[in-house]
């Protein structure tokens, strides 16, 4: 995928393209992607998580664990001499005149090179697919069960995510949509203290 855009290394700043990449579930990384080499750069924050998780994934990356100047700087002697590429679709301008300031020129545009590769899932990615679908599936028929037209809302929004959280999901994996009566017309509705009553009740 490098020959095909003509670089020589690929600057991942994408949290979900990371995690794909490494299993990194922080909140502040950035990955350089070589034909032979991989460095991953973050803070002190996640000096042990990081360490651990890109074991768990098998990933064998040079860590990088450092405050912002010397990150900056790492990346600067990592991309020396070479072609390389950014995440265009996940990069603001500020960032990437931040990035190009530190390598010292310009940086090439990609779109959608790590987002080729998590299209077509693997049997462990099938799997958790699965597994997250059968929670929620067993979740949404305990909370649909014990509501009364009292409930609101609100209490089925914060008892399913609770239930997931207990039963071992990560987390919601969007903002857990529940509407009664008219607020069902809204797509995104977020839960309120609407009584659920006898309306048709929207759980997403």
């Amino acid at each position: 995928m490098l020959d095909d855009t003509g670089i020589d290394a690929l600057i991942v700043t994408d949290l979900a393209n990371i995690r794909y990449l490494t299993g990194f579930t922080g909140s502040a990384a950035i990955v350089v992607i070589g034909r032979d080499d991989v460095m991953f750069v973050t803070d002190g924050r996640y000096r042990f998580m990081a360490t651990d998780q890109l074991a768990t994934a098998g990933v064998d990356a040079t860590l990088i664990v450092e405050q912002p100047a010397e990150q900056m700087a790492a990346l600067a002697r990592r991309c020396a001499g070479a072609r390389v590429g950014f995440e265009a679709n996940h990069v603001t301008v500020a960032r990437r005149t931040g990035l190009e300031t530190a390598v010292g020129y310009p940086l090439a545009p990609t779109s959608g090179l790590v987002e080729r590769l998590r299209r077509r899932k693997d049997d462990g990615e099938v799997a958790r697919i699965r597994h997250a679908a059968s929670i929620a599936a067993a979740i949404f028929a305990d909370v649909t069960e014990t509501m009364t037209p009292a409930t609101t809302e609100l209490e089925i929004a914060v008892t399913m995510e609770a239930q997931m959280r207990l039963v071992g999901a990560e987390s919601p994996a969007f903002d857990t949509i529940v509407a009664a009566g008219a607020n069902g017309a809204n797509a995104h509705a977020v839960p309120s203290s609407t009584s659920v009553g006898a309306m048709p009740v929207v759980v997403d």
